[in-house]
């Protein structure tokens, strides 16, 4: 497994917890922009109360800022209108704190890489494979990447997908694994050493090596069999530990025994 390099904060900026910025996405409606409000819980910190509180919307090639009053006077809109970005691509969300006054527009501190919130995200792994729903036209789902790592994205056209994945063995055990193995494909193809790129992946790994005991060294080199092999172990790990065969086969016996 390729080394995580780590880096120094030599600025003085405070980093701030993610659980203190909380991003709700509003349900989406035909024809109109994405919108999304905001929390934050900032009081246990400390910064001069006239630093400016900034929340930035992202995505790779465009972003929207939006104002939110100083850190002793927070003013949060009451909506944040995304017109400027793709509704078809997943949104971050940073904060940003801003001198005002010693050292006017400098950057006191950040949270950075901020998912919205889904409560409809399956199983408690919320944080490593959150779902988002979107228009996907005729997709029913796919596996998105963005700076925080993979999202799972489901066409809100169908109505109660997100339950049916979460509550159906069939649907579960169909769209998972193979979901699964979109994320390991990537994860073992291209192992990077960028800090920003890599903090995704070492949750995964993580995730392999104490939820599913199982061994977290990528292959080296280009051999593909080698890669190959490696997801398909971790899939049929994870497989196993879900039971999904099983679940299944007893929603089946279930059904017989109800006709019968």
């Amino acid at each position: 497994m390729a080394a995580v390099k780590r880096r120094i904060n030599s600025t003085g900026r405070q980093r701030v917890g993610h659980q203190r910025v909380v991003i709700s996405m509003l349900p989406p409606a035909a024809g109109e922009p994405a919108a999304a409000i905001a929390e934050l819980k900032l009081d246990a910190l400390d910064f001069p109360a006239s630093a400016k509180l900034v929340l930035e919307a992202y995505q790779r090639s465009s972003a929207m800022r939006f104002p939110c009053g100083t850190f002793g006077a927070p003013a949060l809109p009451e909506r944040m209108q995304l017109d400027d970005l793709d509704p078809a691509t997943p949104v971050l969300f940073r904060l940003k704190v801003v001198d005002t006054e010693g050292r006017p527009g400098m950057l006191l501190g950040s949270a950075d890489r901020i998912r919205p919130d889904g409560d409809e995200t399956p199983d408690r792994r919320r944080s490593l494979f959150p779902i988002e729903r979107r228009e996907l036209h005729s997709e029913v789902w796919k596996v998105q990447f963005d700076d925080a790592g993979p999202v799972l994205v489901l066409n809100y056209n169908i109505p109660g997908l997100t339950a049916h994945i979460q509550k159906d063995p069939l649907v579960n055990g169909l769209l998972l694994p193979a979901a699964l193995r979109v994320v390991l494909d990537t994860l073992s193809r291209e192992p990077g050493e960028d800090e920003e790129n890599e903090i995704w992946k070492t949750q995964w790994l993580r995730f392999l090596r104490e939820d599913l005991s199982y061994p977290d060294e990528v292959p080296d080199g280009g051999d593909d069999e080698d890669r190959e092999s490696w997801v398909d172990g971790a899939v049929r790990a994870f497989c196993k530990r879900n039971g999904f065969v099983d679940r299944i086969l007893a929603t089946m016996g279930g059904e017989h025994e109800a006709a019968a």
